[in-house]
């Protein structure tokens, strides 16, 4: 019987991902936080000319997932998801439409998770951003602020 390939990685490896994948946001008007980004590509049909990006952002102990699917650079869908320890992931809801406009997504998860999300563009320097605006109270702990998601692909994907 062959050997099995070790199931650990080396360390390096962990940092060269985080580095990669990891960004800690610090505003001047609040606190830090920490944005994880994983992007992908269709696999199977290439003619499906979409970026796609799932951003998770820790929020006190649950973790708010965004999955990001732009049809070009100001059409966007998105679907939020929250992760609460011990229970299964929770779709809070989806919505799309123009992200220059603005695109609003009503959360109510009794308990847990309820408010309003607003997604948008803000431009900073040559870079739009996405950003979303959190009107949150998750877990009894409220949450205002504006978090920044991920650079707008139009200058790379869609140039």
């Amino acid at each position: 019987m062959p050997a099995r390939p070790s199931q650990r990685s080396s360390s390096s490896n962990h940092a060269d991902w985080l580095q990669g994948h990891h960004k800690t946001v610090k505003p001047e008007e609040s606190d830090p936080y920490d944005v994880f980004i994983v992007e992908t590509q269709p696999v199977f049909a290439v003619k499906d000319r979409k970026y796609s990006v799932t951003v998770s952002v820790p929020s006190g102990p649950v973790v708010l997932m965004f999955d990001l699917a732009f049809q070009s650079a100001k059409d966007l869908s998105v679907i939020a998801y929250v992760t609460v320890p011990l229970l299964p992931t929770i779709k809070l809801g989806q919505a799309e439409g123009n992200v220059d406009k603005g695109i609003g997504l009503d959360v109510n998860e009794p308990g847990i998770c309820e408010g309003r999300l607003q997604f948008y563009n803000e431009d900073e320097g040559p870079n739009k951003y996405v950003m979303v605006e959190r009107q949150l109270t998750i877990l009894g702990k409220e949450f205002n602020d504006d978090i920044q998601l991920v650079i707008n692909p139009k200058q790379t994907y869609f140039a």
